[in-house]
């Protein structure tokens, strides 16, 4: 009898273990799929970067981990906010965002667009000035919201006012001081976007050497002050300006007398061949100041 009842207690406690592997069993295979999509599977921003969300579709628990430290990646309970820092790097770039969930992979790319920086006009490029100097503009394109100029020497200086610009295209004003020296010289511009360097020669030409003449003759014909020499003049005063050319010969209706005034690039040394009818000549203005 003892045996009999020992032998149906082993059997349900059997029975109790093969049910309660069915339901597991059953369970384990209830068990939902994980199913995983994005809103897109690529997103691109500009130079300057941002913040974007798109929306994400899971039934479990998801994660997004990027591939480059210049995307930050926030998870929402539905949504991924991507935020992109500014483009420094010398192009556009290109990274991935990894979203899993359960095992289940889907790859996001995000692309940004490189920094752009470009003057209106290749002319630009290399700006020559006169010696009185002035205010100028300096015109370019851009993609990048806040452009930083700079000189190279103190006598061009950036105007605050235009010192950066969100312009698209947009300009920088700079300012030349006047040229005491009969020496040209230069000196630089630079113009910066993000990773994007532009570079303007500026040339100012040198202070003119001045040579005045008083003469009564109807009829003068300008001296040669060799090659390279280039300028302007004026007859009687400052009225009649003329750009300098060698043998450059002017009438007058009377033998009075006129103020011939030569402004004089290059021209470090002067000698005139015949000085018939000149009655007063001023070369004060060829020494350096």
């Amino acid at each position: 009898m003892e045996r009999k009842i020992q032998s149906r207690i082993l059997g349900l406690a059997a029975l109790a273990v093969c049910c309660q592997g069915f339901l597991l069993g059953t369970a384990s295979c209830n068990k939902e799929p994980a199913q995983l999509s994005l809103q897109y599977t690529s997103v691109s921003f500009g130079c300057m970067g941002g913040r974007e969300s798109l929306s994400v579709s899971a039934n479990y628990p998801w994660k997004a981990t990027p591939a480059s430290d210049w995307v930050v990646a926030d998870c929402g309970e539905s949504s991924l906010s991507l935020t992109v820092s500014p483009n420094t790097s010398s192009g556009s770039r290109k990274t991935q965002v990894m979203v899993e969930c359960e095992g289940l992979r889907v790859t996001l790319t995000v692309s940004q667009d490189e920094a752009l920086l470009s003057l209106s006009e290749d002319s630009y490029s290399r700006m020559l000035l006169g010696e009185e100097g002035g205010d100028f503009t300096l015109p370019f394109s851009t993609n990048v919201d806040g452009t930083e100029a700079s000189s190279s020497v103190p006598w061009i200086s950036i105007l605050p006012s235009s010192k950066a610009s969100d312009l698209h295209p947009g300009s920088v004003s700079f300012r030349v001081q006047p040229n005491p020296s009969f020496d040209d010289r230069s000196g630089e511009i630079t113009l910066s976007a993000l990773s994007t360097i532009t570079t303007v020669k500026i040339t100012q030409s040198g202070s003119p050497r001045v040579i005045s003449i008083v003469h009564s003759l109807e009829r003068f014909t300008l001296p040669s002050f060799g090659d390279g020499t280039y300028g302007y003049l004026y007859w009687d005063g400052t009225q009649g300006k003329e750009d300098y050319e060698k043998g450059l010969t002017h009438e007058y209706a009377s033998s009075d007398q006129h103020r011939v005034s030569l402004h004089l690039h290059g021209a470090a040394q002067v000698s005139f061949g015949d000085l018939f009818g000149v009655s007063e000549l001023d070369l004060s203005g060829m020494r350096q100041q």
